[in-house]
């Protein structure tokens, strides 16, 4: 069920996740600078991030969030604050509620309606992905340069620095494009950047530090 309502709820959006015309709700405001990167569920309702709205003097929009309780009629919503250039990239839902970073900074909501943002990273080492593993809400990036941080949280709010992602395996470089945890382990998409093709493979770690990449070349 949660799976046919994510598919409900990117109906709205032209292929290509991350290049994509929003939702109705977004595209009456900017059509032509309206973007969703990414949706979640939780608290009974969908909630889409990513860039939309009026376009502001220097030609860009701000931050977007839009939300449904159907996953296809959309309320825009305020994100928590202002910016001329920032693009919400990630979202996730967990125990206490929603996570969602434009890199710099990191927005807060138990319901998807009341917004709180926070900045936790500078604009050289910035944060790409917003998970929860079950217990933890984690904040990572797959930069390599600077090494790959994560940030840790259990309540959404309060985040401290975990470490840096590593690959183990020799026959891969690259970082986790996605990461998910199982039974225990964390499990990514890893993209490889060892081979002359940006090969997609999978990774494993006990700690999502250290992780062992498949073989670039058979997998």
């Amino acid at each position: 069920l949660l799976m046919v309502g994510v598919l409900f709820a990117l109906s709205g959006c032209d292929i290509g996740k991350g290049s994509a015309s929003a939702s109705e709700a977004c595209r009456a405001t900017n059509r032509a600078n309206c973007i969703i990167d990414d949706v979640a569920y939780g608290a009974s309702v969908f909630v889409a991030v990513g860039q939309g709205g009026p376009s502001s003097r220097f030609g860009n929009p701000g931050p977007w969030v839009e939300v449904s309780s159907d996953g296809i009629n959309w309320t825009p919503t305020d994100p928590g604050y202002t910016s001329t250039s920032s693009v919400l990239k990630s979202i996730a839902y967990g125990s206490s509620g929603f996570v969602a970073t434009d890199g710099q900074r990191v927005i807060f909501s138990a319901d998807g309606q009341t917004w709180t943002a926070d900045k936790i990273s500078s604009t050289s080492n910035q944060i790409d992905k917003a998970e929860f593993d079950g217990s933890h809400y984690i904040l990572y990036t797959s930069s390599t340069s600077p090494a790959s941080p994560w940030k840790v949280s259990d309540n959404g709010v309060d985040w401290s620095n975990y470490g840096t992602i590593t690959s183990t395996s020799t026959t891969a470089g690259g970082t986790p494009f996605s990461i998910i945890m199982n039974s225990g382990s964390y499990y990514a998409i890893w993209q490889d950047t060892s081979v002359t093709a940006p090969y997609y493979l999978t990774a494993k770690s006990t700690n999502g530090l250290a992780w062992t990449p498949g073989n670039a070349t058979s997998d």
